[in-house]
């Protein structure tokens, strides 16, 4: 258990998956969200000792844990992934840039569309496609497969998920993975947007002849 007072914790969000305790649901049976502290000798997932001395909760303690990630993270952290154009990929230098999930609007240059496509097969990684017209589906469903091979292959494995939000809110897309091919269930919410992008761009091509 800490001895560190609260509340001048140095806390950091991280995705873990569901069976991890505590955590509380981020995307429900798929990513929760636990906390690390650092005492100083790197940091280590506070656990329900921790939240016990110091009268709270995960819940409570979250936004000051995104706060100090905040001001960790940087829009010149993206890289892009020169093979595919349109898949960005988020280096953060700490393990933890998964949980830039959940500041994904702050990490932006500019908030696309469409919003934004992510995944995280591991705690240190993080790849998104931003949305901004029909023809990003292409990168999408390539980026969707790395997932699955990335996944496969991490020492921790997070999810080979694939993640979309609106800047309101985080839809899972189910992602099936065979020998054959890879299958993506779209939200409807998603759905409607891709509509959305198909329309933009149908009145965007005479405009620009």
């Amino acid at each position: 258990m800490s001895t560190l007072a609260f509340p001048a914790m140095p806390l950091r969000p991280s995705l873990v998956t569901p069976e991890v305790v505590p955590s509380m649901a981020l995307i429900p049976g798929t990513l929760h969200i636990a906390l690390t502290v650092d005492e100083g000798s790197g940091p280590r997932r506070v656990d329900a000792g921790d939240l016990m001395a110091w009268n709270t909760t995960i819940d409570e303690l979250l936004p000051m844990a995104i706060n100090r990630m905040n001001r960790e993270s940087s829009k010149n952290s993206w890289r892009s992934v020169d093979t595919i154009p349109g898949i960005l990929l988020l280096r953060t230098g700490d393990g933890n840039a998964s949980a830039r999930m959940l500041n994904i609007q702050t990490l932006m240059e500019y908030w696309p569309t469409g919003g934004v496509v992510i995944i995280v097969p591991s705690a240190d990684q993080l790849m998104a496609v931003p949305l901004t017209s029909v023809a990003d589906l292409n990168a999408l469903n390539v980026m969707v497969t790395a997932a699955h091979y990335a996944y496969g292959s991490a020492e921790e494995p997070l999810s080979d998920q694939a993640f979309w939000t609106d800047g309101t809110r985080w839809h899972q897309i189910n992602v099936t993975h065979t020998e054959e091919d890879t299958h993506m269930d779209a939200p409807a919410q998603l759905l409607n947007t891709i509509n959305h992008l198909a329309a933009i761009d149908m009145v965007s091509v005479p405009a620009e002849a």
